[in-house]
């Protein structure tokens, strides 16, 4: 079988693939990514409160979501790249003066990469989107994913799976509707894997 040649993400446009020098400009640029838009996210229950994160449809058929550091000014809306940006941890360059006085500025394993880490996480093969009715007055723009999980563990015994549900909200109607297509069609866009069994 002839292969088809696959071209290069935004990122590595104009660049020859046996140059093996790759530096994308951003993650963001990657071929690898589907879709990527700040939106807000919220849990099921009752008190949960909306939280701005960062959503990332990724060609293989995930959604992974970011949750942006609360100190940060985005909005549902702002630029993906300006959110991704908040999400790198800053460099802190020490000086003789901090390095004399004791101060250490090291940051802990556990602390240093937290926000690049997804807070969340679904497969979309195994999720159902539905789009909130436009005549919801409180959250006309939001969309509801349901994954369904096998269980594990102990709770095998009682059930074989376990539904996990999240509430998201774009800032327009034709927003909301975009990300719900292009996440139902996630689990019929997976990228073909180039290895032969």
């Amino acid at each position: 079988l002839a292969m088809e040649e696959k071209s290069p993400g935004p990122g590595l446009a104009g660049v020859k693939e046996t140059d093996g020098n790759f530096e994308l400009s951003s993650p963001l640029v990657s071929d690898l990514l589907h879709k990527a838009k700040v939106i807000e996210k919220r849990g099921t229950g009752m008190l949960g409160s909306w939280k701005v994160s960062l959503a990332v449809v990724t060609r293989d058929s995930f959604l992974q979501i970011f949750e942006l550091p609360s100190g940060c000014k985005l909005h549902s809306g702002s630029a993906p790249e300006v959110a991704f940006q908040n999400l790198i941890p800053p460099v802190v360059v020490p000086t003789m003066e901090g390095t004399k006085a004791g101060i250490k500025l090291v940051p802990t394993a556990n602390s240093f990469f937290d926000l690049l880490v997804p807070s969340e996480s679904f497969a979309l093969p195994n999720c159902v989107v539905s789009l909130r009715d436009e005549k919801d007055v409180k959250n006309p723009n939001s969309f509801e994913i349901v994954e369904t999980i096998p269980t594990s563990g102990a709770s095998k015994m009682f059930t074989k799976t376990v539904n996990r549900k999240m509430q998201f909200r774009a800032v327009t109607r034709d927003e909301a509707e975009d990300l719900v297509d292009v996440l139902r069609s996630g689990s019929r866009n997976l990228v073909p894997s180039d290895n032969k069994l």
